[in-house]
């Protein structure tokens, strides 16, 4: 893993505000923020945060001409967190640091030089405005030391990394409960250790990789509500999920109930995130990540752990969803059906005997089935030339004894000559429960054993999966034979 300079990889949106909440301190409810700013002339004010990857306003601000302030007031409590104040009508802003325990204060700042000369009452900020100038002044010396391009800049940046590092060490034993502390921490990456073990390269980046992976959360405080307001922790858990995550269902469950796990104390985090990822993985159009949706829904729906904050309709629904979903996930055996051929003699998919067998179910007045239909005949023709050992078995969906002609008349037109056609007009297979059939075309790939090996694509993609699937069982084959 490549280690970076620590305060040079510190935006100043992702350092935010040094917190101080050494005493608890008794007050009234609510919260009523003063914020004084020269040099300028709009008269409004509008208070937010972030939370995941979306902006929220949660107050606006009136200029009192008497007094000269902007307020922000409320009868609850603001949540604790990394707060903005935004200014009209550039929308620029700067930060101000809420905790439970300041939640009534004044911040006076200049509106171009928000925190060189900024004045405040509040601890919290007071200790954020000495760290963000000390972090400016930093900045400014390895900007000198880099346009120096001497044969010692590295070394000097490093020895001013070890400063920085030391002086947020600091600031994290003297602010042990703050915001700050918790923002700080989170933006220290995972020191590796040394692998003298490791044979060799390949070697040495796998054991980086898993611990790196293993460590990655150390430094945050998940059970921690401020980290939910924040603009760190959605980065951190996108970086986790997309880049840390082997990019397969399985890998990104275990992630993901790592990731929940971790919320068990932080209940609005939990939620958030929770409903983040399943709505998700609900639209996601990559093959085979519907087995993600299904996993949430079924471990934790279906196991109460969403009830305060999913209705109970909605639960239902996805529930019923998911259920009707996991039968066909891939890896999984595809369900029996028994369908219908032309000459009303029944066959069952169990005995289609092919390498690998093609399930194409379709409806004869459907657009996108008589645009597919002729690519997946051209296909097989030319997987017959390949001496490819497959089949195809095609099921019309149209339902009812009036269609029955109809779906006959359509195999001949499309030349599915040399594909297994069936109906099952009255649905006795219950095919379309079984394979989730909600709209049509739909393509099933499976393997000599009747296992799912893709579905929901194009049959343009028929090559191109196929061709996958061959190589993976190659590659299985020859690892098998190479532990022997």
């Amino acid at each position: 893993m490549q280690k970076r300079l620590l305060f040079l990889a510190l935006s100043l949106f992702t350092v935010l505000h040094i917190a101080s909440a050494k005493t608890e301190i008794t007050r009234d409810s609510g919260y009523s923020i003063q914020i004084k700013l020269t040099n300028y002339t709009n008269d409004t004010l509008f208070l937010g945060y972030q939370m995941g990857n979306q902006s929220y306003i949660k107050d606006t601000a009136f200029l009192d001409k008497k007094s000269g302030e902007f307020t922000f007031k409320g009868k609850k409590d603001l949540e604790p967190g990394a707060y903005i104040v935004i200014l009209r009508p550039a929308n620029d802003y700067f930060q101000i640091m809420i905790n439970e325990h300041e939640q009534k204060f004044y911040f006076y700042t200049d509106g171009k030089d928000y925190y060189t000369n900024a004045k405040t009452n509040s601890a919290d900020n007071t200790a954020f405005l000495k760290y963000m100038n000390y972090l400016n002044d930093k900045r400014k010396e390895a900007d000198k030391i880099v346009a120096k391009k001497d044969a010692s800049f590295k070394k000097d940046l490093e020895g001013l990394d070890v400063e920085v590092k030391a002086y947020q060490q600091k600031v994290i034993e003297q602010n042990p409960k703050s915001v700050t502390s918790l923002l700080i921490k989170s933006a220290i990456d995972v020191q590796l250790p040394k692998f003298p073990e490791a044979k060799d390269s390949t070697e040495l980046r796998l054991k980086e990789y898993y611990y790196y992976k293993q460590h990655y959360f150390d430094n945050y405080e998940m059970s921690n509500r401020a980290i939910l307001r924040t603009p760190v922790l959605a980065k951190q858990l996108d970086t986790y999920i997309e880049k840390l995550t082997p990019q397969q269902p399985d890998s990104i469950n275990e992630s993901l109930d790592r990731i929940f796990g971790l919320f068990k104390d932080n209940k609005d985090a939990f939620q958030y995130y929770f409903v983040q990822y399943l709505n998700q993985y609900a639209k996601s159009n990559l093959v085979g990540f519907d087995a993600v949706y299904v996993h949430l829904a079924l471990k934790y729906i279906a196991t109460g752990q969403a009830d305060a904050f999913i209705e109970k309709d909605n639960r239902e629904k996805i529930i019923d969803n998911a259920a009707r979903k996991e039968p066909t996930l891939i890896g999984k055996k595809a369900p029996n059906i028994k369908t219908y051929l032309e000459d009303g003699k029944p066959i069952e998919l169990y005995d289609i005997k092919a390498k690998y067998t093609i399930m194409f179910f379709y409806a004869y007045d459907c657009g996108h089935c008589q645009k597919q239909s002729p690519v997946l005949v051209d296909f097989y023709k030319k997987a017959k030339e390949k001496n490819l050992d497959i089949k195809v078995i095609t099921i019309s969906t149209k339902k009812g004894e009036e269609n029955i002609v109809p779906s006959w008349k359509y195999t001949k037109e499309k030349q599915f000559d040399d594909f297994i056609n069936t109906n099952d007009p009255f649905t006795i297979s219950r095919y379309s429960t079984l394979y989730d059939i909600q709209t049509t075309p739909q393509l099933y790939v499976l393997d000599e054993n009747k296992v799912i090996r893709s579905k929901g694509i194009e049959a343009k993609q028929l090559d191109e999966v196929i061709d996958y699937i061959m190589k993976e069982e190659a590659d299985k084959i020859t690892k098998t034979a190479g532990n022997k």
